[in-house]
């Protein structure tokens, strides 16, 4: 089961996700086409919903011309 700080986590990361895709000008649709997810992944992962594998924030990160540290801190 998740605990509460796993979820303030999760918001977190989500936060950094929304934060550089908008200094970028992508939408969600966009991130998620370049990405190969789903739209409605990328909404879970940006509301801290869903708690995603390291293969997505790599890619994420590339997309977005960033380390995937920055995403995570």
């Amino acid at each position: 089961k998740a605990k509460k700080s796993d979820f303030t986590e999760l918001q977190k990361l989500g936060s950094n996700i929304r934060k550089h895709r908008l200094s970028k000008d992508y939408t969600q649709e966009e991130l998620a086409y370049d990405a190969g997810v789903s739209n409605r992944t990328i909404q879970r992962l940006e509301n801290g919903h869903n708690d995603p594998k390291f293969t997505t924030l790599s890619k994420l990160a590339k997309i977005l011309n960033i380390k995937t540290k920055e995403l995570i801190d």
